[in-house]
This record gives structure tokens, sequence and C-alpha cells, in this order.
């Protein structure tokens, strides 16, 4: 009787031996695992949407998403090193009940640290003269497959107010430090870049607005600037002179948007007088 036992107990070890392979193999070899689906929504957010994989060498999805982002990717699931490597450090953990980090954890400290980036540092930058400082903040996350699962992944979607003087480079550079310093390791992809835009109030296009709207108003217009970005933003980086000027309203892109018809029909009068002036 227990020699029948103890043999049945022996043969678990071979069984769960082959199951954890098994386990393994399918994780880390059939296609759609967790590096060609971080790969793939990289590549959705670059293009503005999902993109279809796309088969070639290394990892189906990889098309429109760099080589050197795709072995970062590969570093932090454990995928830069060689198989064997990774297989017994996955007996290790399940030997050791580790069933693995949440990446929603991880996330969550990542966030409360870009928070603290933004209060502490951005908040108090020198900006504009006439700008708030520039900002940041979490305006999306995503991440976790089922309720009783560690989430592999998790997504947060980040909003970096710009100011004159700074860069796309300078703004990747100082959130991957911030990731850093929180002791965390996240791939950091840029989904839209728009730059900001400063005026010279003595530009041609500036004074012909200014002196438009004297002519219809009677009195000289209040200049100020914003801490939102405006289409006119991209004709300034074409070379095109701009400068933005508009009705009175309040509530942009809220559940109740509006402007002040009057001053819709006098900002009509001082731009076409505005582009008279400054077309001579």
């Amino acid at each position: 009787m227990w020699a029948y036992v103890l043999k049945r107990l022996l043969l678990m070890i071979p069984t769960l031996f082959g199951i954890l392979l098994i386990t393994f193999v399918v994780i880390q070899f059939v296609p759609g695992g967790p590096v060609e689906q971080m790969v793939a929504q990289f590549q959705g957010f670059e293009s503005g949407g999902e993109g279809p994989a796309a088969a070639e060498a290394g990892y189906r999805g990889r098309q429109g998403v760099d080589a050197v982002r795709v072995e970062e990717i590969k570093k932090l699931y454990g995928f830069d090193k060689p198989p064997h490597e990774r297989f017994v450090q996955m007996i290790g953990q399940f030997a050791r009940f580790d069933l693995g980090k949440s990446a929603i954890g991880r996330m969550a400290r990542i966030v409360a640290a870009l928070e603290r980036f933004d209060e502490e540092v951005l908040r108090k930058r020198e900006s504009h003269p006439l700008l708030p400082p520039p900002s940041l903040h979490c305006s999306m996350i995503q991440g976790g497959s089922g309720l009783s699962t560690y989430a592999a992944e998790c997504v947060a979607q980040v909003e970096r107010r710009t100011v004159p003087g700074e860069s796309e480079a300078q703004v990747v550079a100082e959130i991957r430090r911030v990731i850093a310093d929180a002791g965390e390791a996240a791939d950091v992809a840029v989904s839209l870049t728009r730059s900001p835009l400063a005026c010279d109030p003595e530009s041609p296009v500036a004074r012909a607005v200014r002196a438009a709207t004297g002519d219809v108003t009677g009195s000289a217009p209040e200049e100020v600037g914003v801490g939102y970005w405006m289409d006119a933003a991209i004709f300034a980086d074409a070379g095109i002179p701009a400068v933005d000027y508009g009705p009175t309203g309040a509530g942009a892109h809220e559940a109740v948007e509006w402007v002040d018809l009057e001053s819709v029909v006098t900002t009509a009068r001082v731009l076409a007088g505005a582009a008279r002036r400054f077309l001579g």
C-alpha cells in the first residue's frame, strides 16, 4: 500500500515538471506572447489606431517600432535572457509560490512618482512670461485581464504640456528618469508631439491683429497666454506667422462649451481687418 502511494507521489514530480515545461514553451515561444502584445500596443499608439501585426524576423507586430524599443520591452519581461535561464527562474518562482508582481501595482508607483514630479518640479519651473508652468498628468490607464489574475501588463497614457524652450527629447528623458528613480522599469513611447507656440508681440502679424482690434472695438486687445495647445502652432512650425485671436467663451472640451455670438461677429471683423493690414 505504502509502496503504491510512494510510487504515485514520485510520479507527480516528472508530471509537474512536464506541465511546467509545456506551460513555459507556450508562454515563451507561441506567437502572441507578452512581448508581441506590448509591441503591437505601441505600434497602435504610434500609428493612431490598432495596427495589424506584420510577420517578420524577431517579433510579429514589430513593424513600425524601432529595434531599440523592442529590446527594451524584451528586457522588461525578461526575454533578454536565454530560454534555460528563464525556465529555471520560473521553476524557482513556482517553488516559492511566487505568482509574480502585478503590473498595475508597479504602474501605481510610477503614476505616484509622476504626480510628485509634476507638483514638486514642473509646477515650480520658470516658464514663459505669459504662460502657466509646464504640467503633466496621467489621463488614461489600462491593464489586467481578469479579477483573479496578476496583471501582466499595464499601459498609462500621460499628457505633458510643454512650454516654449522644451523639447520632446527633454520630456522623454525626464519621464524615464522619474520612472527609474521610483525603482521601476517601463517602456516610454511618444504617441503625439505638438510644439508650443510663442509669437513675438512685435511681429507683423501681431501688430496687424492689434491694430485691427483697435479699429473694430476702439480698444487694444488683451494679450495673454493660455495653458493649452491650438492649431496655430502647426503653422508657426512651418514658418508661417501665426497668432491666436478668438471670441469670448468657455468650456473647451467640456459637456457645455459656448461662445458669445456678438463676440463671434466682432472676431470675424477683426480677422478680416488684420488680414487686410498684414497683406498690405
